[in-house]
């Protein structure tokens, strides 16, 4: 429940946004609705993580496995297109928009098979970040980034393939304000 409250909190909805957001399709159901179904995979509820998930794809053009495990305050801009797979594993404050792919490439490394991403990370439009790899904290993906290797922290990606382009120098200023 916690994590839902948080995903409101991301979204800036009040309980009446949310509610009205149900009839214009805003996105924050569709993270509710992954919410759920991942809940109720965890439960081992029969049949309703799959009838979510596939609400998910009638309803937003978007395909985001209960399986998957997505920290809090996960927000996304624009739905159509999304993919994220099985055994995707994302930290907090992930932001993503359309025609994002988030899955695997028939490798295995020490039984990961899709990436890991830290926290407050950001994926652009039409970016695929393909496993197993790491995506370390604060770290942005550039539209139509193709991203197969592993990323520090901090890290501007961009291209095909995917180079680092540059360090996200913000967060040095936050941290430092913080300590």
């Amino acid at each position: 429940m916690q994590t839902i409250k948080e995903d409101l909190k991301t979204y800036k909805l009040s309980v009446l946004g949310a509610f009205k957001g149900v009839f214009l399709l805003s996105t924050f159901w569709l993270v509710f609705l992954y919410r759920v179904a991942h809940w109720s995979l965890e439960k081992k509820i029969p049949i309703l993580p799959g009838l979510l998930r596939t609400l998910g794809i009638i309803f937003y053009s978007a395909d985001i496995s209960p399986a998957a495990q997505i920290g809090q305050k996960f927000r996304i801009v624009h739905s159509v297109g999304i993919v994220i797979g099985n055994d995707v594993k994302i930290g907090n404050n992930f932001e993503l928009f359309h025609n994002v792919t988030l899955g695997g490439r028939n490798q295995n490394n020490n039984e990961q098979t899709m990436p890991i991403i830290g926290d407050n990370v950001t994926a652009f439009s039409g970016s695929n970040i393909l496993g197993p790899i790491i995506i370390g904290d604060n770290s942005s993906i550039g539209a139509g980034a193709v991203v197969t290797k592993s990323f520090e922290s901090n890290s501007i990606i961009a291209g095909v393939p995917a180079k680092k382009i540059g360090t996200v120098v913000i967060a040095h200023a936050i941290e430092s304000l913080n300590n």
